[in-house]
């Protein structure tokens, strides 16, 4: 998160994300903070309902075909935040768009990258 005055590291901070009329609320945690430049957050805590809302926009970012929601295969699923076996993998997501939008990484790669993980 760019800002001048980052929190310091350890810190947990409630976090609001807007996207068109869309919102997206968790709890994350400061896991770096270099004054003057940012800080980055780790996702602690989000209610299931706002993990829906930032998996549908990750599928969006990346390309992908947003999943049907009344299917009893996605009732029955876990969010990333619930299923500790996919967290770091939901990590590599977030950390792989952070770096598309910061522009260090170009979109083709970055899908292509987004692609891999969901194999």
């Amino acid at each position: 998160m760019d800002t001048l005055s980052p929190f310091p590291v350890g810190s947990v901070v409630s976090i609001k994300i807007t996207r068109d009329k869309d919102s997206f609320q968790a709890k994350a945690k400061v896991v770096y903070s270099l004054v003057g430049m940012g800080m980055g957050l780790a996702f602690v805590a989000a209610d299931p309902e706002q993990v829906k809302v930032f998996q549908r926009w990750i599928l969006e970012l990346s390309g992908q075909q947003i999943p049907a929601l009344s299917t009893p295969e996605n009732s029955q699923a876990h969010t990333p935040l619930e299923n500790g076996e996919n967290e770091q993998q939901y990590v590599l997501k977030e950390l792989i768009i952070a770096l598309m939008r910061k522009g260090v990484l170009d979109q083709v790669d970055g899908n292509a990258m987004l692609r891999k993980l969901n194999r």
